[in-house]
């Protein structure tokens, strides 16, 4: 792995920061005698959320971002064990860790509803074939996605869902180990359960 490479434990480390510190912003910037119900109404908070799928894959999926209207920042951290049809035949695969940057873009001003999303960020594979040879793959991957933020309850408590759909353009790839053509165009879904605060 490249030395300058994130490791899956500080990936999420960082994603765990990165909640405390958008915890401290949206505390300094709150608004003094607002209640919590009337502030899921507007913008300025922050949310966690996770992907029960990448789970089910023997992974995880992590988030945490803030939201001002019209605009959500997120910072997340993701692995998984990838399904068959991504890997070449005779081959398995895992995303060992995998952090983005990610930006959504709402008509809403309250961030909720139809958004539009790019993300950035390092994605560490590694593809094991039946013969016991092993491939890593690090990659930049670019990820452009739709998605909708739904509250079922109106905002009234901070429960949300949030799927969304794009496609992984890997920017950039570096190899270690023996010859694996990692794919460079992926389809990313995802399902989101998060609480705004």
């Amino acid at each position: 792995m490249p030395r300058w490479f994130p490791r899956p434990l500080p990936l999420v480390a960082a994603v765990l920061l990165a909640t405390s510190l958008l915890c401290a912003v949206a505390r300094a910037d709150e608004p003094a005698g607002v209640s919590a119900s009337s502030q899921r109404r507007t913008p300025g908070a922050w949310s966690v959320e996770v992907d029960p799928l990448p789970f089910v894959a023997g992974g995880y999926s992590v988030a945490a971002g803030w939201q001002t209207a019209h605009l959500r920042l997120s910072a997340n951290a993701f692995a998984a064990n990838l399904p068959s049809f991504a890997v070449q035949d005779g081959w398995t695969g895992r995303v060992r860790a995998a952090g983005a940057l990610r930006l959504q873009v709402y008509p809403d001003a309250r961030d909720r509803g139809f958004f539009g999303a790019v993300q950035l960020g390092p994605v560490a594979s590694r593809f094991t074939s039946s013969a016991g040879a092993v491939a890593d793959a690090y990659q930049l991957v670019l990820t452009p996605s739709i998605g909708y933020r739904w509250f079922p309850w109106d905002g009234r408590l901070g429960l949300y869902l949030m799927p969304a759909a794009g496609v992984g353009l890997a920017l950039a790839t570096w190899n270690e180990g023996v010859s694996y053509s990692a794919p460079r165009v992926t389809a990313q879904v995802a399902l989101h359960v998060g609480w705004e605060f």
